[in-house]
């Protein structure tokens, strides 16, 4: 994350971008939306992760994927679970699902990343849930990105392991219907040629043609 290390690594940078008196919380009580807008610096993230963890502010406020304005402000989302470890971080793997719609997105990785820290149970029953949910809508960038983490934590996807012995299997029968009608084709043909030539002489009654006897 280059502009995440520019913020942590660059004093000058963050001055000019980074609010001097950056408070998680304002006084009305609401959260602060920067938050959504911007890239916050360690130091921002761990005043955000203070009161997260006095439960001065529920960590649910954060998990709407939608409120990020930008790829960069979703890493803070990302670093706040990071932050708060198992178990209060379960309550974000829906989030962090979320944030495998587009591999090339700058926090796809870093959800990853994270997600590989999550109880084996917990990860495979939503690798299933939003690997189905993603076929069903066509949302071909999510269903990448939901099995590029099934690769990578060596998980085979019941449900796209089903879809693909359907297809196999769909796949059969259509070439063993297309070779019935292929045969019925030849047959067909080779009926015509027989009954037009002139070595057929005529019928028997059970439809059967004869050749004549030379």
């Amino acid at each position: 994350m280059w502009e995440k290390n520019i913020l942590n690594n660059s004093s000058n940078y963050a001055d000019k971008i980074v609010t001097p008196n950056y408070v998680p919380v304002l006084d009305d009580g609401s959260i602060n939306k920067e938050i959504f807008e911007r890239v916050l610096s360690k130091k921002e993230i761990n005043r955000t992760y203070e009161l997260l963890k006095r439960g001065q502010v529920a960590i649910s406020e954060y998990l709407d994927f939608k409120s990020y304005k930008n790829e960069f402000s979703v890493c803070n989302g990302i670093e706040l679970l990071r932050a708060l470890g198992h178990p209060k971080n379960l309550e974000g793997i829906d989030f962090l699902f979320d944030c495998l719609c587009d591999v090339d997105e700058a926090f796809f990785l870093m959800a990853v990343d994270l997600l590989k820290t999550y109880p084996r149970a917990d990860r495979e029953e939503k690798i299933e849930e939003n690997a189905k949910l993603a076929f069903e809508t066509g949302d071909v960038l999510k269903l990448a990105g939901v099995l590029y983490l099934s690769k990578q934590l060596d998980y085979d996807c019941k449900y796209i392991k089903q879809i693909r012995e359907e297809q196999a299997e769909n796949a059969s029968v259509e070439e063993a219907t297309k070779k019935a009608d292929d045969a019925v084709k030849k047959f067909e043909l080779d009926e015509q040629a027989l009954f037009g030539s002139g070595e057929v002489q005529e019928f028997n009654p059970t439809g059967v043609a004869y050749q004549e006897q030379e």
